[in-house]
């Protein structure tokens, strides 16, 4: 029998622990090790970006880039996706799986 799990992820430096929460028994957490993502930029046929390099998250900005400066836009792009990267739960962002047939 499955049972309902809550995932959250703990940032650690450059790392990140997930830590899984029974639903069905709240009182007990299993704590698996330390995911070692990182924010990588990809350039695909559809999307060329920053994303995840353990799961399918990507950074889709989805705000005007405004400031009184080039550099001022650049600081707050960077910090709105590395803010987004760090609270990103990667259970919540599966790759697709290859169909073996």
């Amino acid at each position: 029998m499955m049972s309902a799990v809550f995932v959250l992820a703990v940032a650690e430096d450059c790392c990140h622990t997930v830590i899984r929460k029974n639903i069905t028994t709240p009182n007990r957490e299993v704590v698996m090790g330390p995911m070692h993502r990182k924010l990588v930029w990809v350039e695909r046929p559809n999307f060329q970006g920053w994303a995840c390099s353990e799961c399918a998250w990507v950074f889709n900005p989805s705000w005007p880039l405004v400031g009184n400066s080039i550099e001022e836009m650049k600081t707050k792009f960077g910090g709105e996706r590395d803010n987004e990267f760090a609270s990103h739960v990667c259970a919540e962002h599966p790759r697709a799986t290859k169909d073996p047939h």
